[in-house]
Formats: structure tokens, sequence, C-alpha cells
């Protein structure tokens, strides 16, 4: 068993000794098919399949881990330096391989260039970042395993988003049912001109039928909440204000305000005043569970939100993270 950053992988024994520099790849990359150095990972159609976790003698063991051979490259290679493009390796998207196809999404435009699409960094790759979180207060979050929705109001005009690209409101979907379901576009143009001074965002998670063999059992397209932004400011906010400032800015609105403004729940809150630890192994440990969504079903992981956002960064940008379940993987 190696450990590379905050990963634990199965190695070949006697390959690698401690401080070697090796080239890690992460699950859910797809590596090259005519690469022959990867040819022991194709399946017997010949097709190269995304990387998973495995659980192989009794140990999970998630990635995989080459000598620098693999590499093929004369000039120098730098530690942490990303050598995607130099293998033409690619990463696993669900919704573009598989989500589409089926529900029926109709692509309006690109997605807003003014937003940032909903995405968290594997907490395994951020041992520097909790270096200076550890001590810090966390809001502790259940991520939800469906697909990404956002919503926004700018300059008069409101839209709808899967996690790459702005949809077709008029075409059925998961992202026109749930704009439909909570009058999203009435609502978001009534605040605007009544309430909120300020262009905004909602971004969440939709569960429901066909999407993701719906583990939650939902009869109906739901969507749980996990980020409201002011699209003017270029800053969002979780369920707490940094300081006076951070409220003024927001008008006094956060995500649990935004939800109970609009009759939409937010994903669940395991633990709202989280002491940060300097522990990648025991924050995977933690993401170990059962969902509070349906609680026969292993949950995702946890995602961890800084409470306070300025307290970790200069301009009150977001800090957060996510720890993702071991077992949910396996499964």
């Amino acid at each position: 068993m190696a450990r590379v950053l905050g990963w634990h992988v199965v190695v070949k024994k006697g390959e690698f000794k401690v401080g070697d520099k090796c080239v890690y790849f992460e699950i859910d990359s797809i590596l090259p098919p005519d690469n022959p150095d990867f040819a022991f990972l194709l399946n017997s159609k010949g097709k190269m399949k995304p990387l998973k976790t495995k659980r192989i003698r009794g140990v999970i063991s998630q990635g995989l881990v080459m000598p620098l051979s693999v590499l093929h490259y004369e000039g120098n290679i730098e530690e942490g330096q990303d050598v995607t493009d130099i293998l033409g390796v690619q990463k696993k998207e669900d919704e573009v391989i598989e989500f589409y196809k089926t529900m029926g999404a109709i692509k309006k435009r690109d997605f807003p260039p003014f937003l940032h699409k909903t995405d968290e960094t594997r907490v395994q790759v951020l041992q520097k970042h909790l270096n200076v979180c550890q001590g810090h207060k966390f809001v502790a979050t259940e991520k939800v395993d469906g697909t990404s929705f956002t919503a926004f109001i700018r300059d008069g005009k409101f839209g709808i988003c899967s996690r790459n690209m702005e949809v077709d409101m008029e075409v059925d979907s998961p992202y026109s049912a749930i704009a439909f379901k909570y009058m999203l576009k009435e609502k978001f143009e009534k605040l605007r001109n009544s309430y909120i001074p300020y262009d905004f965002a909602i971004q969440g998670e939709i569960i429901g039928a066909n999407i993701q063999k719906n583990k939650y059992h939902v009869t109906d397209y739901e969507c749980y909440l996990f980020n409201y932004i002011n699209i003017d400011k270029q800053k969002d906010i979780g369920f707490y204000f940094s300081d006076d400032d951070e409220k003024l800015e927001f008008e006094g609105i956060n995500l649990a305000s935004i939800a109970g403004l609009l009759n939409m729940k937010t994903v669940p809150i395991i633990d709202d005043d989280f002491t940060m630890i300097n522990d990648i192994d025991t924050l995977v440990a933690l993401s170990v569970g059962n969902s509070v969504l349906y609680p026969k079903q292993v949950r995702e992981g946890l995602v961890f939100r800084c409470k306070h956002n300025k307290e970790l960064s200069y301009y009150g940008e977001r800090i957060s993270f996510k720890a993702i379940n071991p077992e949910f993987l396996l499964g």
C-alpha cells in the first residue's frame, strides 16, 4: 500500500520506495487507450474504462500509480506538475457521457461566464490547505448524488443550467421541471424587482427518476440547494455571514433564507460547527455513513465549507472541499 498525497493505492511490490517521484492518476481518470503503457487496463472489448475505487485483498485502493518513465518526456518534471496534457488523460463526465442522452436536456448556450460551475476538490489533494484551515469552524453538509442545477437572473433575464451548459427551459428535463415546480422564473423576477437589489443565482443538486439510479427513492424531482450567489459582487454565501459588511453585501440573505423565500430545501447539515482537523484520513472516515435523505442508502460523502468566508480568504471567496465516502465508490 502506497500513499500519494492523501490517497491510498495498492502498488506492485518493490516497484516504489518512500520518496520516489511518480505519476498519480485519480479515480475517474480515463487513460489513453492507444498508449501501450496502459494496455493492461483495456477491457475485453479493447475499451478504456475510467479508473475506479477498488477493494484489493481487503483494502481500499483509489487511483493508479505509475513510474515517471510512463511520461516518455525528456524535459524536467517538477513535483506537483500537472501532466494531464502530456499523457492525454481525460476525466469522466457522467452528465456529458450519459445523462443528457437520456433526459432530453437541450443546450441553449454555453455555461454563463459570470458564474462558476459547481465542483468541489477532493480533500486528498489539499494537505497545504488543511495546514491553514485547521482549527477554523466549518459547516459539514451531506454531498447529494444527483445532477447539478443552477438558476440565475441577470440583466432582467432568467436562465437555468446543468453543470456544463445553459439549457432550454421550454424543453422537458429535470432542470425545467424544477424551475416550473418552484415557479423560479416568477419568484426570481419578483424578488429582483422588489426585494433583492442585485442579480443573483442559486445552485443545488437535483435527484429523482432516472438520475443516478434514483438511489434516494423519490417519486418526483427534488432539488437541494448548496450555494447562493451575488452575481454583481461575484461572491457566494453559505449559511453564515462573516461580519456585518458581508451581511450588508447580501442584503441579509444567505443560503438558508433564499431557500425559505423560494420554498426550497438545502442540502442536509451534518455539523454546523465543525472544527477543522489536519488529518485527511480522519476526514475521509467521517464521510462514511448513510444518507439523511434515504437512510438505507450509503451517502456519497461530505462537503466542508468554511463557516465564515473571510476568516480564510482576503476577498471572502468560498473555501470548501469534499470528502468522498469510499464505501459509496465501491458500490
